[in-house]
C-alpha cells in the first residue's frame, strides 16, 4: 500500500536539491499516478532511486528491488528482455498473443512485484496491453 499524500509530499520534500516543487506538489507526478511501470532499458541507480522514491516504494518494508546483475541490465538494454514492476496488482497471467504482450493483473490492497521476462520481439516500445481479469484495460507508464 502507498502512502497517503501527505506522507508521500512529506517524504520529497525531504529532498527539495532534487526535486522542484511541481514534482513536490503532484506528490511524484507520473510515478504516482500509474501502477505498472514497463521497463525497456535500464533506469540506471539515480532512476531506480527516484522511481522508488516518487511512486511511493520507498515507504514499503522489506522490499526487494529490481536486480542490478550485469548480465540483466546488458540484456535489458539489448531488448533480450523486459521490465515490469506491478504495484497493487498481482500478475495472474502473461502471455504473447498476435505479436503482443497481454498481461492479465487481479488488483489487491497492497503489494508489489519486480518481473523480467524473455521478449518475443525486439521493438523500442514493448507491445504490451495489460487488462484486469474482467477486461478492464490498466495504464502502464513506459520509460
Amino acid at each position: 500500500m502507498r502512502p497517503s499524500n501527505a506522507e508521500q509530499k512529506k517524504h520529497i520534500q525531504k529532498f527539495a536539491d532534487r526535486y522542484n516543487q511541481k514534482i513536490v506538489e503532484s506528490l511524484g507526478g507520473d510515478y504516482w499516478k500509474y501502477n505498472i511501470f514497463v521497463f525497456t532499458s535500464y533506469p540506471g541507480g539515480s532512476g531506480n532511486f527516484d522511481i522508488g522514491h516518487l511512486s511511493g516504494l520507498w515507504s514499503l518494508k522489506n522490499v526487494i528491488h529490481i536486480s542490478k546483475c550485469e548480465n540483466d541490465v546488458t540484456n535489458l538494454n539489448s531488448k533480450k528482455i523486459a521490465g515490469i514492476w506491478v504495484l497493487s496488482h498481482t500478475v495472474t497471467n502473461i502471455k504473447w498473443v498476435d505479436n503482443r504482450y497481454v498481461m492479465v493483473v487481479k488488483p489487491t490492497e497492497r503489494g508489489v512485484q519486480f518481473l523480467q521476462f524473455y521478449r518475443q520481439e525486439n521493438q523500442d516500445k514493448l507491445p504490451l496491453t495489460v487488462v484486469t481479469e474482467n477486461g478492464n484495460q490498466v495504464a502502464v507508464l513506459a520509460n
